[in-house]
């Protein structure tokens, strides 16, 4: 575990990481639409490591999308993330969030990542930052509930799982 590593570090690691894999797997695709679409579903089937390959073929292929970019990084810091790898998914929804500043789910997203490895302060940073880009976003507020309730701050843990449920009441 790196504690205290700051963002930049983290970014280093899903960079360094991606170029491992990139480096020493064979070719999946010459289009990176294509590459991208393959990590997506390689995600949705439960194979983190062949996700990753797509998503970093993808992300090297410099011909992505801001948008795409932006789901490429999220989509294999998820799979990073499966595999326990946190600091490397860190560094790769900290690419997303510097991308576009303006995008909730990146921070959300770097907020589990965080939770995961016990860094709850910088957690309830991306989940706060998170909420005021997208204050109608539950899942954001069922996160920073459950940090708050590992920090045993119950009152709120309460308040905001009160008003996750509010906003989606069927869930």
């Amino acid at each position: 575990m790196l504690k205290g590593s700051s963002s930049g570090i983290a970014s280093a690691i899903g960079l360094a990481f991606a170029l491992v894999l990139l480096t020493n797997s064979p070719a999946l695709s010459g289009d990176a639409g294509t590459a991208l679409n393959e990590g997506d579903a390689a995600k949705r089937q439960g194979k983190p490591e062949a996700a990753i390959q797509y998503y970093t073929e993808a992300i090297a292929s410099g011909e992505l999308s801001e948008l795409d970019l932006i789901r490429a990084h999220t989509g294999r810091g998820e799979a990073l993330g499966n595999l326990g790898q946190q600091d490397a998914a860190i560094g790769d929804y900290t690419a997303a969030i510097e991308i576009s500043l303006g995008e909730s789910n990146s921070y959300n997203n770097r907020g589990v990542a965080y939770k995961r490895f016990g860094r709850y302060a910088e957690a309830l940073k991306d989940f706060n930052t998170a909420i005021s880009l997208d204050p109608g976003n539950a899942i954001v507020y069922l996160n920073r509930g459950g940090t708050y309730l590992e920090k045993k701050q119950f009152a709120e843990a309460l308040a905001d799982l009160d008003t996750a449920l509010g906003l989606e009441p069927e869930d």
